[in-house]
């Protein structure tokens, strides 16, 4: 696995889901490590000066991009004074500093598993980068995605996940809103909360499945215990930790 490096980079492009969530598009300054899909990266906004070496106040932010790709893309719901920030001063132009890559949420299983991948807003971004390396690179393996998001501006990457429905075998969907039931796009959305239930209905068998999770944290914690409360194999469930 590539060691951390430190690259500068230039906003490329900035979509506004709403007032509290964003993706943006970086361009790197120089050619990226070869990450893995699933890592994360170190985004800071204050300029970084390698002569002195200290990294500045920076936050850890899943790429949704792949290896392959020539850019960094990454999506962020505002919740503190650093995301405010980055609402703010995070136009086309812009330069940041980014570190990466860091982290471990690798996608595996064996050949007769199912992947099911558990998202909640903006937790649905290292499951872009899964999508879309199998896309690029096929395995075999089965992907089934629930995604839970508060509001229909909430419903991230639709291109990709359009694309993965035609063109990855076996790739299932299933979305849920809170504000209740809508049409976003060619999807169909039910209206609810993320739950065990709905979790389950994903796999044909849960027990032969690998279940992997990115969230709130307070979500993530929920749904694991949950998991283990109805037999999975703790080697099974797999979190996204920023770590």
């Amino acid at each position: 696995m590539a060691n951390p490096i430190k690259i500068k980079c230039t906003i490329s492009s900035v979509i506004k889901n709403d007032d509290a969530v964003f993706t943006i598009t970086l361009k790197p300054s120089r050619r990226l490590p070869n990450f893995q899909p699933g890592q994360f990266l170190h985004l800071a906004l204050d300029p970084f000066d390698p002569t002195i070496g200290f990294w500045p106040e920076s936050r850890v932010f899943s790429i949704a991009s792949t290896p392959n790709d020539l850019e960094l893309t990454i999506a962020y719901a505002v919740k503190g004074s650093f995301t405010k920030q980055m609402r703010q001063e995070l136009t086309i132009g812009r330069d940041v500093w980014v570190r990466l890559p860091y982290g471990h949420f690798s996608l595996a299983a064996a050949p007769n598993e199912e992947i099911i991948l558990v998202a909640g807003g903006t937790g649905i971004t290292p499951f872009i980068s899964f999508i879309l390396n199998e896309m690029r690179r096929p395995t075999g393996l089965s992907l089934k995605l629930v995604y839970g998001v508060r509001k229909p501006e909430h419903f991230l990457f639709s291109d990709i996940l359009t694309r993965a429905l035609s063109r990855l075998k076996g790739f299932k969907l299933l979305v849920f809103c809170e504000s209740g039931y809508h049409n976003i796009g060619e999807f169909l959305v039910s209206e609810g909360s993320l739950s065990l239930n709905m979790i389950f209905q994903a796999p044909d068998d849960p027990l032969k499945s690998t279940f992997y999770i990115s969230g709130p944290t307070a979500m993530i914690n929920n749904f694991k215990t949950g998991l283990l409360d109805r037999g999975i194999n703790p080697e099974k469930i797999r979190i996204d930790e920023w770590e």
